[in-house]
């Protein structure tokens, strides 16, 4: 068996940037607008759109305008939004506040400029992390890659939910504890395991791989059924996996377990 993971998607998740086509912005109406350094390029501006229907946190939106073209280069949720100096003192760091309730301090995120679009600070420096982990866990220092790993999550909480957006370092920690009870043969390790594969596709139900990881985990924990559920999620997310014709092997096997028991 094999380490199996994939680059963390790009999908519509508040916590994501999303660099958009340009287009024309005259539809926009923006709430605030920043003006960029010029440059020989031409004029820029930073455009923040936000959604104010709600009291708590919103939609808000930034796009960068050059001439009458705009382009969206963050996307994110929060309940304001501030412009501050950044080091090389042309795209500002952003620092978005969230709202979680009345007489509490509210959490913010920082974002900076990645040449295409904003990304989130300690998201990025999570996926770092996440790939210092995966050479740890190729040389077989799977205790090694769990401390980063464990790092790398806790980097990437989302403010005012709780929760992680580095949902690849999620599946593989869990994978990691799963090495960890085939080698050792403890309930402990498989319990984690499972807890880490499960929150990776609570937040992103659309990362197969983690169903492909917690199919092999129940039909090691002689959970055929559960096994089975999770191996034909894996085909439905992804039907052109290259080893499908092994799950459907792996399938049909557990299948007469059940029918002979």
């Amino acid at each position: 068996m094999f380490l199996r993971f994939l680059l963390l998607s790009i999908i519509a998740l508040p916590w994501r940037v999303l660099a958009d086509a340009p287009y024309d912005c005259h539809d926009l109406k923006p709430s605030y607008t920043y003006d960029l350094p010029d440059l020989s390029s031409g004029k820029q501006s930073l455009l923040l759109v936000e959604d104010n229907e709600g009291s708590q946190n919103n939609p808000i939106f930034l796009y960068l305008k050059t001439g009458s073209k705009c382009k969206m280069v963050l996307s994110t949720w929060g309940r304001g939004m501030d412009f501050k100096k950044s080091k090389d003192g042309r795209y500002p760091d952003i620092v978005v506040y969230w709202h979680i309730g009345a007489g509490k301090n509210p959490p913010v995120a920082h974002y900076v400029w990645a040449g295409d679009g904003y990304v989130d600070a300690e998201l990025s420096k999570s996926e770092s992390l996440n790939k210092k982990a995966l050479r740890h866990f190729e040389r077989a220092d799977i205790r090694g890659a769990i401390k980063l790993w464990e790092q790398a999550i806790a980097l990437a909480i989302i403010p005012g939910l709780g929760y992680t957006s580095n949902t690849e370092a999620l599946n593989n920690l869990g994978f990691a504890y799963y090495k960890l009870g085939l080698k050792s043969e403890s309930d402990k390790y498989f319990k984690l395991a499972r807890t880490y594969m499960e929150q990776s596709i609570e937040v992103d139900p659309r990362r197969w791989v983690a169903y492909l990881n917690l199919g092999d985990l129940f039909a090691e924990w002689d959970m055929p059924g559960e096994a089975i559920w999770h191996y034909n999620k894996l085909l439905d997310i992804n039907p052109n996996y290259n080893r499908a014709d092994k799950i459907r092997e792996k399938i049909k096997s557990l299948t007469d377990k059940l029918t002979t028991e």
